[in-house]
């Protein structure tokens, strides 16, 4: 309860200043969004992309998107506004508009036809994962955090967390062969 108190205060402050067109305090209280929310944002994205960079660069657009919109979108509900944002943000990335690809890009070599057919794998494996082990294994790998953080971040203990994350695993290897994970 007492993150949605913070959360409507923070919009409040937000769509004040952007009414009074207090730039400076506009300008705080993006970078206060962006630190209160730059980990659901990378949650989202992580729905999307496997890579961090491919996140970050996804967290970065939603951001640039959100700051970009603050003069003309009346915003209710800065969290579902933020989240939406970045769904947008990761459809258009992942599907580029007007954007040929070349005869390399879509025969390739043998590697990226070998990359596309694991990346199908992975698609596939991961799919066969509980919510929580995925997000276990999305905290550990893709952002590299330690079980600790992984724990903190999903409201767990660290054991349940490297449990969930020690399950995955086991499916994964199951699915892909011995030689997937650690």
């Amino acid at each position: 309860m007492a993150e949605e108190t913070q959360e409507t205060t923070l919009e409040e402050r937000l769509k004040s200043a952007i009414a009074s067109s207090n730039r400076a305090q506009i300008e705080a209280l993006v970078e206060e969004v962006y630190r209160q929310y730059h980990g659901l944002v990378a949650f989202v994205a992580a729905h999307y992309f496997k890579t961090a960079e491919d996140i970050e660069d996804a967290v970065g657009e939603t951001f640039l998107r959100f700051v970009r919109s603050l003069d003309h979108v009346k915003f209710k509900g800065l969290k579902a506004y933020l989240c939406k944002i970045a769904k947008n943000a990761c459809a258009d990335m992942c599907h580029p508009r007007n954007e040929e690809l070349s005869d390399e890009a879509i025969v390739g070599e043998d590697g990226l036809i070998q990359a596309i057919a694991y990346s199908e794998d992975l698609s596939k494996a991961l799919s066969t994962l509980s919510r929580r082990e995925y997000d276990a294994v999305i905290y550990r790998v893709t952002f590299e955090m330690s079980f600790k953080e992984a724990a903190k971040t999903m409201g767990i203990s660290t054991m349940a967390c490297e449990s969930l994350y020690r399950r995955a695993m086991r499916k994964l290897r199951n699915e892909l062969g011995e030689d997937y994970g650690e």
